[in-house]
């Protein structure tokens, strides 16, 4: 059976330009804020998160500040449970559930896309891949799922996931045109990828990897020292 993550509310704020919260959830001793930066990214300063009207400190940035930009802060938190975290920033003062996410070892091989209309054809590319040795696919849908959507997607070791954000940025408005597609390659790392498979394959659902004479999981086991592999 496919398992559909409930939509995340979210914070989107566009009366400032500044950034979209793409998505909160507490791993490894750590709560994710996964952000976009819209123009100027944000200072950890500027945003307040809190616990039970308790701080928590801040612990690191991650920031890629160019044509394809992320910004994600880490904030320390140790008890393993869903948490109401609340947000303050500018004029928002709003409370998100932060999920638990284990960071046990799932697999060796995970995959995930961002992907829209061409769902009609996820049966081939499922097929296709199972054979080349995923464990597990995170396919994030680029707005509302509909039962449709869930029938097209229902095969074993499928995650489905709403995330219903807008794909491109309108360039009189904001400093970069991309936006949803970074965030899930972001969340898709951090969230179910580092610590719980050794590799994950990010593609299009029109893009088919292959290696003569060997699985995507051959070659790369063939390789263990190579952290990356690339594809023309």
């Amino acid at each position: 059976m496919i398992g559909v993550l409930q939509p995340r509310e979210r914070i989107d704020t566009r009366e400032f330009n500044d950034f979209t919260l793409f998505d909160i959830f507490n791993k490894k001793g750590f709560i994710y804020l996964i952000m976009s930066i819209n123009n100027d990214p944000i200072s950890h300063n500027d945003i307040s998160v809190s616990i039970d009207n308790k701080e928590l400190n801040f612990v690191k940035k991650y920031e890629k500040n160019n044509k394809e930009p992320i910004l994600i802060f880490t904030y320390a938190y140790s008890d393993k449970k869903d948490v109401d975290v609340n947000i303050k920033y500018k004029l928002i003062n709003r409370t998100f559930i932060a999920q638990f996410v284990s960071s046990e070892k799932k697999g060796f091989l995970a995959l995930t896309t961002l992907f829209k209309n061409d769902y009609v054809y996820f049966s081939t590319y499922y097929d296709y891949y199972m054979k080349q040795g995923v464990d597990h696919f995170y396919m994030y849908y680029n707005g509302k799922i509909t039962q449709q959507i869930k029938d097209r997607m229902n095969f074993p070791n499928v995650t489905l996931i709403e995330w219903d954000f807008r794909y491109w940025n309108c360039r009189k408005t904001y400093k970069w045109g991309h936006h949803a597609q970074v965030g899930q390659l972001s969340d898709a790392i951090y969230r179910f990828g580092k610590d719980n498979y050794d590799y994950m394959v990010f593609n299009d659902m029109d893009e088919y990897f292959y290696i003569d004479n060997y699985t995507l999981t051959e070659y790369i086991r063939k390789f263990p020292r190579i952290a990356t592999f690339g594809f023309c």
